[in-house]
């Protein structure tokens, strides 16, 4: 989750890789993130323009070398999460942005679905 977090101050351009020693276990590091694509994208939330990213940590999980994980993320300053899909040995996992709040100007997340 942290990690997620830590994406949205980055710089994001499509064609940009980075090599980050940020994952909460070492053995693990470094996690790549490659900046794909961008994408307009309908979630339950609205329509988003949007920056996709494909991370990578060694291990056998849903971010692995072999697993094909993607993140969408708003293409503005904020980086919001709005869709992750994951592709797993019995199917797919994908989480959409269900609803946002401008709250003091800056938006909450209220759910995932």
């Amino acid at each position: 989750g942290a990690l997620l977090y830590y994406l949205r101050t980055l710089p994001l351009n499509v064609g940009d890789r980075y090599s980050l020693d940020r994952y909460f276990r070492p053995d693990r590091n470094p996690v790549r993130l490659e900046v794909v694509r961008r994408e307009r994208i309908e979630v339950p939330a609205g329509t988003f323009e949007t920056i996709v990213i494909r991370p990578t940590i060694r291990t056998s999980g849903i971010f692995s070398e072999n697993g094909q994980a993607e993140v969408w993320v708003t293409d503005d300053a904020r980086h919001l999460m709005v869709r992750m899909t994951a592709k797993l040995s019995f199917g797919t996992l994908s989480l959409s942005l269900r609803e946002i709040t401008n709250v003091a100007n800056s938006a909450r997340v209220l759910s995932l679905r």
